[in-house]
């Protein structure tokens, strides 16, 4: 992560993150002025070429016209027509191709502790964006350069899922919009999911990010519980097989499948009033996701003792204490360390900047060395930078 990565709170200023909580966050769009060169540092049109002219292909660079929508970009001369004609770049995850974006989503990730994107979008002067759609994920808009008017309206479903096809919208027949602004370069607007929108850049090119933020729903903690279950004798145990017609009616049910059923129904009970239920919930979504940067390759191809300060990348994750050791949770798995390493695990994951000589002094002396085997091992891991 760099030093001036921006953090969920100086996106959102002047409003405070708690305001934001309460008074917009799944709620409703709400529009943030910032000073004109907020983003600058992050992200700007020459990094923007940078990126689309890094590689032969391009592949991750796409092209959007309204009146066809995406297009082949084919040879530079084709992307230059394709431009002239008023087709908007995409690049979608772009926090794997630009280094300061990556930081950005994995800043923003450890915060919200949740799954994030970031999308860029640049877009020909006064050429229609995207038509009136409706995202199935909460949107935070990054206003670079240029100046875009945006509209948003009402959800005609509230809280859609990520897989549109389960349950297909349809714009509104009348656009009546409950917010109509334009933005300018250090503005942020958030959009939250299902709510309509669309945008046009006015007075020449725009650009701006997208930060995608994936909130664990209902379904995600069902789907945690459908896993859960697989430990339960009762939840793989077949129902009896009844000899004859399919079961169509109440009284065509046999009394084994009742009780069979009222076996689940006690232990889903059961589970969901496990005072753990909800923590452990949060630690199987944070294994199901994954490191941006898994490794750190050239410690692995050589490995080298690390000295001098280090802090935890913002991987996210937290440390937590058993009587059988210490567990960290982290993108796509949990670690695990003896119980004398808790002082120093928690000092990491503070996110502080810590000497590793500072470290070694939190673990007892009869594991001495093992405070810098876990940071060597942290580095090559890519989860310890130097500070």
């Amino acid at each position: 992560m760099t030093t001036d990565t921006p953090s969920l709170e100086s996106l959102l200023a002047p409003l405070s993150v708690a305001d934001f909580q309460s008074d917009a966050l799944h709620k409703q769009a709400v529009h943030l002025t910032g000073h004109p060169g907020r983003y600058q540092t992050l992200f700007n049109s020459h990094a923007l070429e940078r990126l689309v002219n890094v590689g032969r292909d391009a592949s991750h660079v796409r092209l959007y016209r309204s009146d066809v929508g995406f297009v082949q970009g084919g040879s530079a001369s084709q992307v230059i027509q394709q431009l002239r004609d008023g087709a908007a770049v995409v690049v979608e995850e772009a926090e794997h191709w630009d280094a300061r974006l990556g930081a950005l989503a994995d800043r923003l990730s450890a915060e919200l502790d949740e799954p994030t994107r970031i999308n860029i979008y640049a877009t020909s002067p006064n050429a229609p964006g995207f038509p009136l759609h409706a995202d199935t994920h909460d949107v935070l808009v990054l206003h670079v350069e240029g100046k875009k008017r945006w509209t948003v309206c009402a959800p005609t479903l509230a809280n859609p899922l990520f897989h549109a096809s389960l349950h297909p919208q349809t714009p509104p027949a009348r656009v009546e919009p409950y917010l109509d602004v334009t933005l300018v370069p250090g503005d942020t607007l958030y959009i939250p999911r299902g709510h309509w929108h669309q945008a046009q850049a006015i007075d020449g090119p725009s650009l701006h990010l997208t930060a995608a933020v994936f909130a664990a729903t209902g379904v995600d903690l069902m789907h945690y519980l459908v896993d859960r279950m697989h430990q339960s004798e009762a939840a793989r145990m077949p129902f009896v097989v009844s000899p004859g017609p399919a079961l169509r009616e109440d009284s065509d049910v046999p009394a084994t499948h009742h009780a069979h059923l009222d076996v689940l129904r006690h232990e889903l009970d059961d589970a969901l009033r496990q005072p753990t239920f909800l923590a452990d919930f949060r630690r199987w979504r944070m294994v199901h996701r994954s490191l941006r940067q898994p490794l750190a390759l050239m410690s692995h191809m050589q490995p080298e003792s690390i000295s001098g300060p280090v802090r935890i990348r913002a991987v996210g994750g937290w440390v937590s204490e058993s009587s059988e050791g210490v567990s960290v949770h982290i993108p796509g798995r949990t670690l695990w360390f003896p119980l004398s390493t808790l002082p120093m695990l928690r000092r990491l994951w503070s996110g502080a900047v810590c000497p590793v000589s500072e470290l070694t002094a939190l673990v007892p002396d009869a594991d001495s060395g093992l405070a810098q085997r876990i940071v060597d091992g942290l580095f090559a891991e890519g989860l310890l930078t130097r500070a």
